[in-house]
């Protein structure tokens, strides 16, 4: 299922003429970006557009995201 929805997303199947219009290289990597991110580390949608560049911190050892209080 994982699979299916990321290529429905790189793929821009199902969206409307207008809505492929407007699909440019950047906003596909974002989707992709925002979908793996999702599914990664289990945020809710309302966390992840509420995250700011300062609560990502990434270590490669142990990256994580503060939200509130709590580390994902």
């Amino acid at each position: 299922m994982v699979v299916i929805v990321y290529n429905t997303i790189e793929s821009g199947y199902g969206l409307t003429k207008h809505t492929q219009a407007y699909r440019t290289d950047v906003s596909v990597a974002r989707d992709c970006a925002i979908y793996i991110t999702l599914l990664h580390t289990g945020l809710r949608v309302s966390e992840l557009v509420g995250l700011d560049t300062d609560h990502v911190h990434i270590n490669i050892n142990e990256p994580f995201v503060e939200i509130g209080r709590a580390h994902v």
